[in-house]
């Protein structure tokens, strides 16, 4: 049998390169192993970091969505006997369009079942949100329903109670026709929903369910849309000292922007930490595989000095096959990982907010590579 010639001065990069494809064909389970180790952690790595990016691009994308509206002023007490207050609403509204909303926890009765459920009672006028929409089925039920004496009503009800659209709903003193489910509300997660779930009815129907009573924890809630010529931040910066001496909330869609962009920073947080904690146990694995298979190879490394080969020759061979599986490794992982992104939004949606929309983040491809 014919044996290549070794020229141990001569550093032969091919005869390298082919002397490390044989050797690693016969032991590609051990290497496998190794390689396994390095995909797990960068998928895991760019899978979390593309849905963060995806995530924030979409908060940025749908803010005005999160609110519904351009600002909403809210209350604790009703504000009809504050003047001030009144005048200010008043003005805001003359500039573009005004929705006004009360809400509070109430039971509510469904007839037909003989069930009753602690829901929050909305009590809406005017064409919010502004921004986004319910989703309803019908899907007109979301439009149709403030112009009758009708409510819709969250999916969770509809589907504990067995109820359909057409069945009525006791709220106090008043009977509503159920005109649709909810199944999506702007700004609110499916969980939250589903904890406390939503009742929308029109706001002309409020006195008449005689829930309103003194003690009663209400809030009261003005939704504006303004046209895109006003300043937010200096109108803020204006009518926030009123509203601060009558106790009220101001937010816009920055605000809000920014309290749910905290929310999830602190969540892409904790998933940063399990990514590198996948990553440093990859690390692990990989370091044990190397050490283990580089201690079994001593023998070989032994018998191909003894033929000629040198140091640095026998040193390149072990190192070529680690990195180029260390390569291979990386770059599967990032493909995985590009593929588990398009998972995450369906195992968190009951959480999230805003509807993510999926691409490809080469940043995130670009760090699990390096």
């Amino acid at each position: 049998m014919n044996q290549p010639t070794i020229k141990k001065n001569a550093y032969n990069f091919r005869w390298l390169l082919q002397m490390a494809w044989r050797d690693s064909r016969r032991n590609l389970s051990r290497l496998l192993l190794f390689t396994a180790s390095i995909i797990l952690g960068i998928a895991a790595l760019v899978a979390i970091n593309s849905f963060g990016n995806n995530m924030r691009a979409s908060i940025d994308s749908q803010s005005k969505d999160l609110l519904g509206a351009d600002l909403v002023i809210s209350s604790a007490q009703s504000l009809d006997k504050k003047t001030r207050v009144k005048q200010l609403i008043d003005s805001l509204a003359a500039l573009g369009e005004v929705s006004e909303e009360v809400a509070f926890l109430s039971m509510i009765y469904l007839p037909k079942s003989q069930g009753s459920r602690l829901v929050r009672v909305r009590a809406l006028k005017g064409n919010y949100p502004f921004y986004g929409k319910i989703e309803t089925q019908p899907v007109s039920a979301a439009q149709t329903y403030s112009s009758q004496q009708q409510a819709i009503v969250d999916n969770t009800i509809m589907t504990q109670y067995s109820a359909k659209v057409g069945d009525s709903i006791r709220i106090g003193k008043v009977t509503f026709r159920v005109a649709g489910s909810i199944f999506q509300i702007p700004g609110q997660s499916e969980l939250s929903t589903t904890a406390v779930p939503i009742v929308y009815f029109p706001l002309k129907y409020l006195s008449q369910t005689n829930l309103i009573k003194k003690g009663s924890r209400i809030n009261y809630r003005y939704y504006f849309k303004l046209p895109p010529s006003v300043n937010l931040e200096q109108l803020e910066t204006r009518v926030k000292p009123l509203l601060q001496q009558e106790s009220l909330r101001f937010e816009t869609v920055a605000d809000r922007k920014q309290r749910v962009g905290r929310v999830f920073e602190n969540l892409s947080e904790f998933f940063n930490l399990v990514a590198f904690v996948a990553l440093l146990l990859g690390c692990l694995g990989v370091a044990s595989s190397v050490h283990v298979y580089i201690k079994d190879k001593l023998k070989t490394v032994a018998v191909l000095r003894c033929l000629g080969l040198s140091g640095n020759q026998a040193f390149t061979i072990y190192l070529l096959q680690i990195a180029l599986m260390g390569f291979a490794g990386a770059f599967i992982g990032a493909c995985l990982g590009v593929l588990v992104q398009v998972i995450l939004p369906k195992i968190f949606s009951d959480f999230l907010v805003v509807d993510v929309t999926m691409s490809i983040s080469f940043t995130a491809v670009w760090q699990g590579l390096r």
